[in-house]
């Protein structure tokens, strides 16, 4: 495989699992930008693209889901102690105005 033949691979490979990771979460996780980001450290690579560099872009996508699942995770709790805090702010209001 030509350099050119393993950049275009490269290329396809990162625009490929962006979008399905975009659409399997409903948003844009993987942006333009970091996908030029990607494409800026994996091009003209001298590794290997089996075993070096699909599973060192595989990591990179891991690491933004497991980010965005921790953020949507952090977000759950938030609204739970809000919930919480705003049904304790009602019940504390109704004893006030009895």
């Amino acid at each position: 495989m030509t350099l050119e033949e393993k950049n275009k691979s490269i290329e396809n490979y990162i625009r490929s699992i962006s979008s399905k990771v975009n659409t399997q979460y409903g948003k844009i996780l993987i942006d333009e930008k970091m996908i030029n980001i990607a494409l800026s450290i994996f091009l003209n690579s001298k590794e290997d693209l089996e075993t070096e560099i699909i599973p060192k872009i595989n990591e990179m996508i891991k690491q933004i889901i497991n980010k965005h699942l921790d953020y949507q995770r952090k977000l759950e709790e938030i609204a739970k102690i809000d919930s919480t805090l705003n049904y304790g702010q009602f019940l504390k209001f109704n004893q006030f105005n009895k």
